[in-house]
């Protein structure tokens, strides 16, 4: 019998990506994922750098809370690659996964002679496979890098595309500039969709955007054309954009038909939860926070909403083709002391001694400690003895809170 963990180990964690043959592979495999079937769920195909798996998980908990069945695709995962699976919030099983794997293994090979795809390739194809053998409502995909060759354009035409807030990331693949980057994911668009647009900080995105809107004749929306009541203290501010993104997708869906009232939508988002996001979590009576920035953007959003009066002990760990130096400059201000680890992926991990090297090199580095060379193990036990400060920041990748978590045993998900 296969085995989950050695099934895992076993694919490809390569990231294929500028590679249009890779998507038209895959278009093969969800026509025939999807044959036979006359109803196709509803797709919602959620595409930007920041705000993709929040706005993804408000819509979808608002229409769980409408007793609608929701499939979700989001990465990356933390503990388990199942997280990023799920159906009202329940991930697919080990014995599930294996299954839709060896299901689909013998089709992969015989149209295309060998087993082809990457590890999230096939999370994708599987998650379909899942979802529609499960007869959800909804599918929401949130694409993993890009958008034009992302394995998640394989997908049947979605009725909604959403754009979240997109800035420069990913610039070693997707480009060097905003309008390559835009231009990039804009690639998801289809014809019959309808179109969202998060608020920019760039007019570019606009343009673009709307330009491929026009050229294939679909609607489009700008959430800043909206206005909205917004009333939910318990959620920090850079959420706001990401609700009101979500609430312009609801108000369209009651157009579309569908049969959602105020009080799924207070319930959906008073019930959001998203691990890596200003998580606070407590660790053997000591408090810590948790946040998955990893560009520029988001961890400037993260310094805004953090309290302004303290010093932090930070927890540090990126990817070395992210913006390494620019993070560090705007996280030096709010620093005490940082404590450096290599983040768990072979591939991209930045080494934790090339980190405190930049750190030292930073213009606004101000002489604070630099620790990087605790294990994992000595961290917690560290910080349980009070040893390494009171306030606890661990930020810079989601591979970093992979790392530094499984230790504490710490698992937002529920697995069935």
């Amino acid at each position: 019998m296969l085995d989950y963990d050695e099934l895992i180990k076993s694919l490809d964690k390569q990231i294929k990506a500028n590679d249009n043959k890779r998507i038209v592979k895959l278009k093969k495999m969800v026509d025939y994922i999807t044959s036979g079937f006359d109803n196709l769920p509803f797709c919602i195909h959620i595409v930007g750098t920041n705000g993709k798996g929040s706005t993804g998980c408000f819509i979808s908990n608002i229409l769980q809370a409408a007793g609608y069945n929701v499939g979700m695709f989001n990465s990356p995962a933390i503990f388990d690659e199942r997280e990023q699976i799920v159906i009202n919030q329940y991930m697919i099983s080990k014995r599930q996964f294996i299954n839709i794997y060896q299901k689909l293994l013998p089709i992969v090979q015989r149209l295309f002679g060998d087993n082809i795809f990457t590890i999230f390739e096939w999370e994708f194809l599987i998650s379909l496979e899942y979802f529609l053998d499960k007869r959800v409502d909804f599918i929401i995909l949130e694409a993993g890098l890009g958008g034009k060759y992302d394995a998640t354009n394989a997908i049947y035409p979605p009725q909604l595309s959403i754009f979240t807030k997109i800035s420069l990331d990913h610039l070693n693949i997707l480009g060097n500039s905003i309008e390559e980057i835009t231009t990039n994911k804009v690639g998801i668009l289809k014809s019959n969709t309808t179109v969202i647009v998060a608020k920019q900080d760039y007019d570019n995105v606009y343009r673009i955007i709307s330009d491929h809107s026009r050229q294939l004749q679909v609607k489009y929306y700008l959430t800043e054309q909206f206005s909205f009541n917004l009333s939910y203290p318990n959620l920090p501010n850079y959420q706001l954009e990401n609700i009101k993104t979500s609430l312009l997708a609801v108000k369209l869906l009651k157009r579309f038909g569908y049969n959602i009232i105020d009080r799924n939508v207070s319930l959906g988002i008073r019930k959001f939860s998203l691990f890596g996001r200003m998580n606070e979590i407590n660790f053997q009576g000591k408090k810590l926070i948790l946040d998955a920035s990893h560009n520029i953007d988001g961890i400037k959003k993260l310094i805004f909403n953090l309290n302004k009066d303290k010093k932090y002990t930070l927890v540090l760990g990126f990817l070395k083709d992210k913006q390494v130096d620019e993070m560090i400059n705007e996280l030096s201000f709010i620093a005490d002391k940082f404590i450096l680890f290599t983040p768990d992926n072979n591939l991209r991990a930045m080494n934790s001694n090339d980190l405190s090297t930049k750190i030292k090199h930073s213009i606004t580095y101000n002489g604070q400690k630099i620790i990087n060379d605790l294990s994992v193990k000595d961290f917690w036990l560290r910080l349980f003895n009070d040893e390494l400060g009171k306030n606890i920041l661990i930020t810079g990748s989601f591979y970093l809170l992979r790392k530094m978590l499984i230790n504490g045993k710490i698992n937002y998900y529920c697995d069935k």
